[in-house]
């Protein structure tokens, strides 16, 4: 026994000898390159003692749980046995593991996949990955806990600046008030004072932030989806622009089709002012000025987020409120973009005013559908624009209840537009000539009187507005016999939604029909082709629902790409913007024959309201939504109290009779009334006299005296309220500690005030009353 231990003890030796050289080997061979070969990884097995030392020598046994089974042990310690002609089939199989096989959660390097193949190894094999593919990926497919945002064009392919470098004398002229007014351009509430007259070549534009009035003085200019042409040289015509850095700017550039129509002789031009004499460089001159209509009040904090998208009110070129987006910007802003399927379908809108076609032809009915965040209403926008172009008025049926583009949501109504709207919807709040008030800001709780809305105000276009009695001659060559309609849909696209667009759309009878078949492209975007977080299925319809019983040959179907997506946007949500067109709706003063203006330079509750007697002038209240027919007649003044309502016209007097609320009573038809606008209020104070009980409530409205004389009705629904922002005093921001008004918080009313901190921040309470008995 002693001889056989004395010889396993050599051979242990010596195998431990012959294994630590080949280690050190395979270990240099794997530091430098080529890659190890074959016979460097194969190691001897000779004996248990020899298993054993190897275990602890050799790195994780885990990468070779690939092989089938290990070879079997000779008895002796006997070198097993290698077939040469095996060592190219090992050598494929080897290389063919070393791929690095696909996988989601994985992140991608920047210059491709890791080659290395330990986990290939560990999973038995992998996939054949192309290698050109591999190089394609980015940081982009990076995992992490939301969808993953890839480039789109606006971000990458755009320039968020002008192409336009400004020379004074050259490309640019300031004029005075007196030059201006010798020329026909007088001064008005809005713009004053002098402006500067800007020259474009056809290559170049020019991107401007802030508000401004815009005089197109020779040819045609292009923004927002929408041409301006020269008026004539005696009475040039101004349009009024909003570019706050919140929405895309416009982009101001020379027609393709301009048309220059006036005379330059008046200015005071230098004589090294370019104006393009040659007719194959004629160029485009307009007139920049300063436009102050009181909506510049916002950058002082009447609604939060939103106090510096004028940006400073010192300006450029001498122009306060002003601001040319030349070279590097310091506010991060992004273009508006019109893409060519726009183009395509605004064209189609365009007809031969000569032809006897165009003559006898039906109206115009524009119905823009799509699903929310495609740019709906602005391509509606667009469309009244350039319908504008041809028509003396334009109507705008609106059906979105949660955006309303001329007032607040929760409104199916009927505007005339009879000028360019050039901006975003809370710069250009109007009363509309026909409406009906629902109170929420989604058909779901009420699709019959969502429906029956419609279908009254398509009536009264059709009967009442379409084909003007008295149609006038009008003094620009447009036509006044018809007024076109633009439908603005929701984004409501599926399951009810797609059933109440299918029936607006058979009610309204469209003559041409813009449809977003495509999902936004932010949404499109997630669903990239790169490794990452995998995301949900996405609702990718390629065809909107459509009412198919009509005559598809007499309508005009155009399929519009949607607008273009930046991150900035997501800056302000849906809610935001209804938030900011609700505080711009109330500090309003609207008025059919005067534009619009704003006053705030004070908050709402330091408004002057009107008193109103219930059951005076008021002479019926409506309560509607969740809830309301458990409100009591002697609970009336606390539901109405602080509440929004929205205050109607009778148009039968005979439609309404005493007493003034009627619990669950249903609202008025939509042939019985008409929605005016809507009001806040204020207070209501109850006063018993000997024979009844009367009420007074304060209301603030921006309607003007002679429309809220009108008014004999009110609606109430609780789904829409009076933002908080609207309910503080901003311009004391200093004594909000305190109070506000002079009251203390605990005093307040509709205001519950508390101190806002983290999960854990309180001082922990012990409840012992659950405790067991003797603890």
């Amino acid at each position: 026994m002693s001889a056989l231990a004395a010889r396993r003890a050599a051979a242990a030796a010596e195998s431990l000898t012959t294994r630590q050289v080949t280690i050190d080997s395979s270990l240099k061979k794997t530091i430098a390159p080529p890659s190890p070969t074959q016979s460097a990884l194969i190691f001897d097995v000779d004996s248990d003692t020899s298993s054993q030392a190897s275990t602890s020598t050799v790195l994780s046994s885990k990468r070779r749980r690939i092989d089938k089974s290990p070879p079997k042990k000779v008895r002796y310690f006997a070198q097993p046995s290698t077939n040469d002609e095996d060592e190219p089939h090992r050598e494929t199989a080897r290389k063919a593991r070393t791929r690095k096989a696909f996988s989601p959660s994985a992140p991608a390097s920047d210059s491709g996949l890791d080659n290395d193949s330990s986990d290939d190894e560990l999973l038995g094999g992998g996939l054949d990955v192309d290698r050109d593919a591999e190089l394609e990926l980015s940081a982009a497919s990076t995992p992490g806990p939301s969808r993953t945002r890839f480039a789109t064009e606006l971000t990458t392919g755009v320039p968020t600046t002008s192409r336009f470098e400004p020379k004074w004398g050259v490309n640019l002229h300031k004029v005075s008030a007196f030059d201006l007014s010798n020329m026909g351009i007088h001064e008005t509430p809005t713009s004053t004072g002098g402006g500067v007259v800007v020259s474009l070549s056809s290559n170049e534009n020019l991107m401007l932030a802030g508000m401004f009035s815009l005089t197109p003085l020779r040819g045609s200019l292009d923004l927002l989806s929408s041409t301006l042409h020269a008026s004539t040289p005696t009475a040039p015509r101004s349009y009024p622009v909003f570019a706050p850095t919140s929405h895309p700017l416009p982009v101001i550039c020379p027609s393709k089709n301009s048309v220059t129509s006036s005379d330059l002789h008046e200015l005071p031009l230098p004589s090294t002012f370019a104006l393009g004499d040659d007719t194959s460089d004629l160029r485009t001159v307009f007139l920049v000025r300063e436009h102050h209509c009181g909506l510049e009040e916002l950058r002082h904090g009447a609604v939060p987020g939103f106090s510096h998208i004028w940006l400073d009110h010192s300006g450029a070129w001498g122009l306060k409120g002003v601001h040319p987006v030349i070279g590097s910007f310091p506010t991060p802003v992004y273009p508006h973009i019109t893409s060519p399927s726009w183009q395509s379908a605004l064209d189609s809108l365009k007809s031969d005013e000569a032809s006897e076609e165009a003559i006898n032809d039906e109206p115009v009915v524009v119905l823009v559908k799509g699903p929310k965040r495609s740019g709906k209403s602005t391509l509606a926008r667009a469309s009244v624009n350039r319908l504008l172009e041809q028509y003396e008025r334009v109507a705008w049926l609106e059906c979105d209840l949660g955006q309303g583009e001329f007032g607040c949501g929760g409104v199916v109504g009927l505007w005339t537009i009879d000028q360019p709207v050039l901006g975003p919807p809370f710069t250009h709040p109007l009363s509309p000539q026909r409406a009906h008030y629902l109170g929420t800001y989604t058909p779901l709780t009420c699709p019959d009187e969502y429906i029956a809305a419609v279908r009254h105000i398509l009536e009264h276009h059709r009967y009442e507005v379409q084909y003007p009695l008295n149609p006038t001659t009008s003094e620009t060559g447009k036509r006044t016999d018809i007024v076109p309609l633009v439908v603005n849909t929701q984004g409501w696209v599926k399951g009810l939604g797609e059933e109440l667009l299918v029936a607006i759309e058979d009610m309204a009878k469209p003559t041409h029909v813009f449809a977003f078949t495509q999902p936004p492209l932010d949404e499109a975007n997630y669903m990239g082709n790169g490794a990452g977080w995998t995301s949900s299925p996405i609702f990718t319809s390629t065809a909107l629902p459509s009412y198919a019983d009509r005559d598809q040959s007499k309508v005009q179907m155009f399929s519009v790409d949607p607008a273009p997506i930046s991150s900035l946007q997501a800056r302000h949500t849906a809610a935001d913007l209804r938030i900011l067109s609700m505080i711009s709706y109330f500090h309003a003063r609207l008025s059919p024959s005067v534009p619009t203006t704003w006053d705030i330079s004070k908050p709402i509750l330091a408004m002057r309201p009107w008193q109103v007697d219930l059951g005076g002038a008021i002479s019926g209240v409506y309560l509607s939504g969740e809830g309301s027919d458990g409100i009591i007649p002697d609970d009336l003044h606390l539901a109405l109290n602080g509440a929004v309502v929205a205050l109607i016209e009778y148009v039968d007097n005979d439609s309404y009779s005493p007493p003034v609320y009627i619990q669950g009573r249903p609202l008025p038809l939509p042939e019985e009334s008409n929605f005016l606008g809507l009001a806040l209020i204020r207070a209501v104070r109850l006063s018993t006299s000997s024979y009844r009980t009367k009420s007074t409530i304060s209301l603030l409205s921006p309607l003007s005296p002679s429309v809220l004389m009108t008014a004999n009705g009110m609606i109430k629904n609780g789904a829409i309220e009076l933002p908080l922002c609207g309910m503080l005093d901003w311009k004391s921001s200093g004594e909000m500690a305190a109070g506000l008004a002079g009251v203390n918080w605990d005093e307040v009313p509709f205001l519950d005030v508390g101190m806002a901190g983290g999960v854990g921040v309180e001082k922990r309470r012990f409840r012992r009353n659950l405790m067991r008995k003797g603890m």
